[in-house]
This record gives structure tokens, C-alpha cells and sequence, in this order.
């Protein structure tokens, strides 16, 4: 039988305060860093850029990915011929993604520049 003193049930129990309030360390940094993460998520994920082309006949809207989620026509597109209309609407499109992309790049930019949190 192994016979424990005082001072080492002390010294034990000292020692699980500290790995106790350690891992609560740890674990309240993780949380914040998770948080911030999902809070980039959620500014990547409200990202929309909306263009016009330069005749006013197509709009746009792209979101932070360069995903169309809205084409906005005119009655003017009707005398466009196919390869036209195509030219029209992709050269329109280029222009807003390119903005959501910078626009996606400076939010992780701005995000890696950050320090991360220690916790303290």
C-alpha cells in the first residue's frame, strides 16, 4: 500500500488547479478564435457587388464567392444579337467579381494581419 502525506495531496491537488484553470484558458481562446473565424464566414457570406454594364442594359449582383445571384435585364437586350448579349453579360459579370474577389481578399488580409489571441 502506498501510503500519501499532506504535502504531496497538497502539491496534487495545487497542480490540478493549475491544469484545471490552464485548459479553462485554452478552451475560452479556442472559443474566441472560433467566433472570429465564423464572424469572417459570415463577412465572406455578405458580400454583394452589384455592377451595371456600361450601356445600363444588364446589372449584376455577385457575391463574395463571384457567384451571380441576380441578372437584371432591360427591354434593350432584345437587339442584341446572342454572341452580344453573351459578351454583355460576362464582361459585366468579370467586373463584379473582381470586386467581390478584392473585396474577399482584403477581409482575409485584414484577418491574418490580426494578432491571435493568447488568451490573456
Amino acid at each position: 500500500m502506498v501510503e500519501v502525506t499532506g504535502t504531496q495531496l497538497r502539491t496534487a491537488n495545487r497542480v490540478e488547479i493549475v491544469m484545471n484553470d490552464a485548459m479553462a484558458t485554452i478552451k475560452a481562446s479556442t472559443r474566441r478564435q472560433v467566433d472570429h473565424l465564423n464572424e469572417l464566414a459570415d463577412a465572406i457570406a455578405s458580400i454583394r457587388v452589384r455592377q451595371s454594364s456600361l450601356d445600363g442594359i444588364a446589372t449584376v449582383t455577385v457575391d463574395g464567392r463571384g457567384t451571380l445571384v441576380e441578372l437584371i435585364l432591360s427591354y434593350s437586350i432584345s437587339k442584341l444579337s446572342p454572341i452580344e448579349f453573351e459578351t454583355l453579360v460576362v464582361d459585366t459579370c468579370s467586373l463584379a467579381e473582381r470586386e467581390a474577389f478584392a473585396q474577399h481578399a482584403n477581409l482575409i488580409a485584414k484577418f491574418n494581419q490580426e494578432p491571435l489571441d493568447s488568451g490573456t
